[in-house]
């Protein structure tokens, strides 16, 4: 078990980084955290519709012009009143002027309309799913997709900066130190060249896995983006070994030792 208090930032596929999240976290004690949690629970608390007859960037008209009015307007409303107020609380920001929320929710393009009366939304079909299960369910498979895109990268860096990803997965790390001390945090769920930077810039080994990790060519990135590149493996102990062998480099680099 590791001592020291690493950091890792691991970037690739979704499956690869969750294995390698949870090596470190039961072979070196570390904790876990993960953007794409954060962007879940956005979602979840947005609880829109999964299906339906109008979106919602097609519902015209100012807050003032809509308050009046029912219809589409009111889970339009509904939703706009929750990026303004419940969002920023998740995130750790101010709140929201009215007239941006309404235009941020336009940009959800969420339905504003059921399908029928037992039309699922986000929360149902979570809560009866979970995530991983929602995933696989067909019917919404595609529209869950999209709403956790659009939540991740339209919506949320537009109404609070482009750094609210990191700056919340940092916020809370500062938190988990805080309240337990020095310990080793491994950080998944990146997906753009600038959050590894950010993440980078606050001592983190940025450890890719195989030579594309999501958008990112950790192949063609060079030192100066990516620390650690491990080949691909569907051999989870081929995994677990590469792994333990970053965290012995991290150890005796400076990097590792600052971090």
């Amino acid at each position: 078990m590791t001592t020291h208090t690493m950091q890792f930032a691991i970037i690739g596929n979704e499956h690869a980084t969750h294995a390698a999240a949870l090596h470190l976290a039961s072979r070196h004690a570390a904790t876990a955290m993960s953007i794409t949690d954060t962007v879940r629970d956005v979602l979840y608390t947005l609880d829109p519709y999964l299906a339906g007859s109008h979106r919602s960037h097609a519902v015209t008209g100012t807050w003032s012009d809509l308050a009046s009015c029912r219809g589409l307007s009111v889970e339009l409303l509904r939703l706009a009143g929750t990026l303004m107020e419940r969002i920023p609380e998740t995130l750790g920001r101010q709140s929201l002027p009215s007239e941006a929320a309404l235009e941020y929710a336009r940009m959800l393009d969420a339905w504003v309309s059921r399908a029928d009366i037992g039309q699922p939304t986000v929360r149902t079909l979570i809560d009866r799913f979970g995530w991983e299960g929602a995933k696989a369910e067909g019917t919404h498979r595609s529209e869950i997709a999209r709403l956790l895109a659009a939540v991740r990268n339209v919506v949320v860096p537009a109404a609070f900066g482009p750094d609210v990803w990191t700056n919340e997965l940092l916020a809370r790390a500062a938190t988990i130190r805080a309240i337990d001390g020095p310990r080793p945090l491994v950080v998944t769920g990146i997906e753009t060249v600038p959050e590894v930077r950010a993440l980078r810039r606050h001592g983190f080994t940025i450890v890719g896995l195989s030579e594309r990790a999501g958008g990112i060519n950790t192949a063609a990135a060079g030192r100066d983006l990516v620390d650690i590149v491990i080949p691909a493996t569907d051999d989870p102990f081929a995994l677990a070994r590469a792994i333990d062998a970053a965290v012995t480099a991290s150890d005796r680099s400076p990097l590792g030792a600052a971090a």
